[in-house]
């Protein structure tokens, strides 16, 4: 029996359930426990809303509870960020996870 192309694809459905949020009405405090996980849904709730005034406004924050240079920071800048990355550069490191007293 032949396969055709559409359930081929139909295997490839995710098989996990998952939810669907507007995290601009939750505060960012409770959006999760664990700082690196809320740093990102910071950093995506400001994505595409609030302009680069206001995503730049949070990098600061977001940068603080991200490890240095770690995959998740990147993604993070070049998915949220962008081409806004080289503006990450400059904003002082001061007080960033993993680098307490450092500069």
């Amino acid at each position: 029996m032949q396969v055709t192309r559409h359930e081929r694809l139909r295997a490839l459905e995710p098989s996990f359930a998952y939810y669907l949020r507007d995290l601009e009405h939750i505060p960012i405090e409770r959006l999760a426990p664990d700082p690196t996980a809320r740093a990102g849904l910071v950093a995506r709730r400001y994505s595409h809303k609030g302009g680069e005034t206001q995503k730049l406004r949070v990098l600061p924050q977001v940068l603080a509870a991200l490890p240095d240079g770690s995959d998740f920071e990147k993604q993070v800048l070049f998915y949220c960020y962008g081409r806004m990355e080289s503006s990450a550069a400059r904003v002082p490191r001061s007080g960033r996870a993993g680098q307490a007293g450092e500069r």
